[in-house]
């Protein structure tokens, strides 16, 4: 199960009324973060200290059939290293407790949303789906800090984000009888299931990593470096048409990995302590560039 946790970090839910003794409502400031500029901003995000974080992940292959995608969240609270125990949290509809685990033989706590803890076996690896597409309130009962009530308790956290729509890739089609289909090169028109209420646009990254596949015989040696190239486009069911100055940087001949993603996020702050929440979905594949 920290296998999950980890993945969804990498890559890389809210609101039931209820009750908790010993929880207090302090003052909230929330901060709507601005545009990303690219993936590596998002995951720079999520390097960023701060006392929790949570992330809702729907990644597959560009192919893969609706069913078979998943749809989970993973987080924590830390202090001084270690994810500490806090109290359930709210996502939308969804409460969320947390999840006992041991490392080292030093007890951790985690939460999940399908994919682990007290949700596996329940709602599964689509505990999240409904959330995607929806903007949700977010309530965390956030461990206090043993530097203000000696780790007394909780207090509550609140604000609210927008979860992207799911991405679908939608053409070109798999056609084993077509194998242009495959082939990344001027005029390749991606396209996607829009998402009017999203803002932020899509991201369609480009890859070429000299150690994938038969790049390590065919490219390596003349292009021994990572080369990568971002899109951003607007999220219109037009999608988005490739241009020469897209791959012209790619190697010819070369395998390339093109993701194309919507992501989201925000900081809520309390006190002077942060917790990240975001969204990011995903779908990716191996294509091979011509350039014309």
């Amino acid at each position: 199960m920290k296998t999950i946790y980890k993945k969804a970090v990498l890559l890389l839910s809210f609101f039931v009324v209820l009750t908790f003794s010993g929880c207090r409502k302090s003052e909230e400031v929330i901060k709507q973060m601005p545009e990303p500029e690219s993936l590596k901003e998002y995951y720079k995000f999520w390097r960023e200290n701060s006392k929790g974080s949570f992330i809702f992940e729907s990644t597959a292959r560009l192919w893969t059939r609706k069913e078979n995608v998943s749809q989970v969240m993973a987080g924590d609270f830390r202090e001084g290293g270690l994810a500490v125990k806090g109290g359930p949290l709210k996502f939308g509809n969804h409460v969320v407790l947390p999840y006992k685990e041991e490392l080292n033989g030093t007890p951790e706590y985690v939460y999940y949303l399908g994919g682990g803890g007290d949700l596996k076996g329940k709602a599964g690896l689509h505990a999240a789906r409904d959330v995607f597409g929806t903007l949700m309130s977010i309530e965390l009962q956030a461990p206090v800090s043993k530097t203000v009530a000696r780790g007394e308790g909780t207090e509550t956290v609140t604000g609210s984000l927008y979860i992207p729509k799911e991405i679908e890739y939608l053409a070109p089609v798999r056609n084993l009888d077509d194998s242009a289909t495959f082939v990344l090169h001027e005029g390749f028109h991606i396209k996607w299931n829009e998402d009017s209420e999203n803002l932020k646009g899509v991201l369609i990254y480009l890859e070429y990593d000299p150690g994938n596949g038969m790049n390590t015989v065919t490219h390596a040696k003349n292009y021994p470096q990572r080369i990568q190239k971002l899109i951003t486009t607007k999220d219109v069911a037009e999608g988005y048409v490739i241009k020469n100055a897209d791959i012209q940087a790619l190697p010819n001949g070369s395998w390339i990995v093109i993701r194309i993603a919507r992501v989201n996020y925000v900081v809520l702050k309390n006190r002077e302590e942060t917790y990240k929440v975001g969204a990011i979905t995903t779908r990716e594949g191996d294509l091979l560039v011509r350039h014309k």
